[in-house]
């Protein structure tokens, strides 16, 4: 039977069992748990319903909790610190799936040997260093935030597959390990959150190899930090969600980032950073049927190569300019540009775009007659905005059928192919 139990900044326990009474068989294990806490006078019933599915038990004052083998799930709450006997004990939670401390200022020894059942370990605010056997361990999830003053991570050398989903926190003195490819060579899910306020002691964050299985990267900071991310993303073949909160990365604007050889869909995200201003040029190239989204952010849509993009949306973009061509994107099913400062006309390419979104900027030229002809109520995805032929009020007149999609151009093989058929025929013409 499954047993949780979680420590409070009160020192109390409550151990959840997958129903709402105590499972008699459970009793001598928490009578023994008891007094091997030093509750020499145990009550007859020592623990007691608090909630449909917790159990609400005497307070405690030990970190081993050896007598509990058929614990899932461990968790220390609100300033309950453990000690290094926790984990010469914790081999022996055989059942043990899950395991999170809210703060932590214990080094986890070298050579402790973590439950082969345990999946998941979470540590908040850490104050030292980690130790590499929690890294080393055959867990699959590791989340790792708020760190605080003195947390260190520790220099890693031996391989580990198991481990799928990794969130690390990095500070200018927390140190950063290098080579995290090399290391978690079956990482699928990789979160940075870059701590760094006021823009002090920028640092750089390395990383060596290639991430052969990783498929959603995601960054969270919001002071710039030089992190090589053209060459991270130049080798990361299969991602598919790269998410960017604030400035925690920087793109090399001197190096155009080509994500076209990525196999699998794409979604890049962006929001309130400042790091797509500088760029110039095309600068993305996306892998076919990419989706792309921005928020907050003010750019050219201009760095943008819209060749292999499905889905372009963009909300509060300040920077002043007209809607993008997309003449050349022939993949294009889903644009939205809201709440953004774009000018001008609606040409008559968007005509195609069968999910259009226009609502709320400064466009104050024409609507193609694909849009004029439904009028205004019915075309409220591009209003408002202050057209010159086209309002609220406007009245619907049959409308013209749409343009056809543009075509992409033949490739090489294509190419060469119809070039073999056409000397073919014309060998035959001449016999």
């Amino acid at each position: 039977m499954k047993i949780i139990i979680i420590l409070t900044f009160f020192f109390i326990f409550f151990l959840k069992f997958g129903q709402s009474d105590i499972d008699p068989s459970q009793k001598k294990v928490l009578t023994d748990f008891l007094i091997f806490f030093g509750e020499k006078g145990v009550i007859e019933d020592p623990c007691s319903i608090k909630y449909e599915d917790m159990i609400k038990c005497v307070p405690m004052d030990s970190s081993d909790l050896s007598p509990l083998k058929n614990l899932t799930t461990l968790s220390f709450l609100d300033y309950v610190f453990v000690t290094p006997l926790l984990f010469e004990n914790l081999y022996k939670f055989t059942q043990l799936e899950k395991l999170t401390f809210n703060y932590f200022n214990t080094t986890i020894p070298d050579g402790t040997i973590f439950p082969l059942n345990l999946k998941y370990v979470q540590i908040f605010c850490p104050s030292v260093t980690l130790g590499r056997s929690l890294f080393e361990s055959s867990i699959k999830e590791l989340y790792i935030a708020y760190i605080e003053n003195g947390f260190r991570y520790p220099t890693l050398y031996k391989a580990n597959p198991y481990i799928e989903t990794l969130q690390l926190e990095v500070a200018f003195d927390s140190d950063y390990p290098p080579n995290l490819s090399q290391i978690f060579t079956n990482l699928k899910y990789l979160k940075i959150k870059v701590k760094n306020k006021n823009n002090q002691n920028q640092f750089y964050l390395p990383n060596t190899g290639v991430f052969n299985s990783l498929i959603e990267l995601e960054f969270v900071g919001y002071s710039f930090q030089y992190f090589p991310i053209n060459s991270l993303l130049s080798n990361v073949p299969v991602l598919e969600n790269f998410i960017l909160y604030g400035d925690a990365l920087f793109f090399d604007p001197s190096k155009n980032l080509d994500l076209s050889y990525i196999n699998g869909k794409n979604d890049l995200q962006f929001y309130t950073n400042s790091i797509l201003e500088n760029l110039e040029g095309v600068y993305f190239k996306f892998p076919k049927n990419a989706h792309f989204s921005c928020n907050g952010v003010s750019f050219s849509f201009n760095i943008i190569d819209f060749s292999n993009l499905s889905s372009f949306g963009v909300q509060s973009n300040k920077y002043v300019q007209n809607l993008p061509n997309i003449d050349n994107a022939p993949l294009l099913t889903n644009f939205e540009i809201s709440f953004s400062a774009v000018v001008g006309n609606i040409p008559e390419s968007y005509c195609r775009i069968k999910e259009l979104s226009l609502r709320d900027d400064k466009l104050d030229g024409v609507v193609p007659s694909c849009i004029q002809c439904l009028g205004g109520k019915n075309a409220t995805f591009v209003l408002p905005n202050p057209f010159s032929n086209f309002n609220e009020n406007s009245q619907p007149y049959d409308c013209p059928p749409p343009p056809p999609p543009p075509t992409s151009p033949p490739s090489n093989s294509s190419t060469l192919l119809i070039s073999f058929y056409l000397i073919a025929l014309l060998l035959l013409i001449q016999f």
